[in-house]
């Protein structure tokens, strides 16, 4: 499943960049609406991330990808 998320300014941080927390929050939503429509009737809760690395800084107007594959 593919999804898009475009970055709008109520997602920016202080520094003008995507803040973190939005993006691990749009990762946990796609990937629990994937589990869903490949498990219809089984309930998710994400209970970890063992590690997420942040490699550069994403802009206002960045159109991002979501691929659940």
């Amino acid at each position: 499943m593919e999804n898009h998320k475009l970055v709008l300014p109520e997602h920016l941080n202080h520094y003008g960049y995507l803040f973190g927390g939005n993006l691990l929050k749009w990762v946990d939503e796609y990937a629990w609406i994937a589990a869903t429509l490949d498990h219809p009737g089984c309930k998710f809760v994400t209970i970890g991330m063992d590690r997420v690395e942040f490699h550069k800084p994403i802009c206002k107007g960045t159109i991002l990808r979501f691929d659940t594959t």
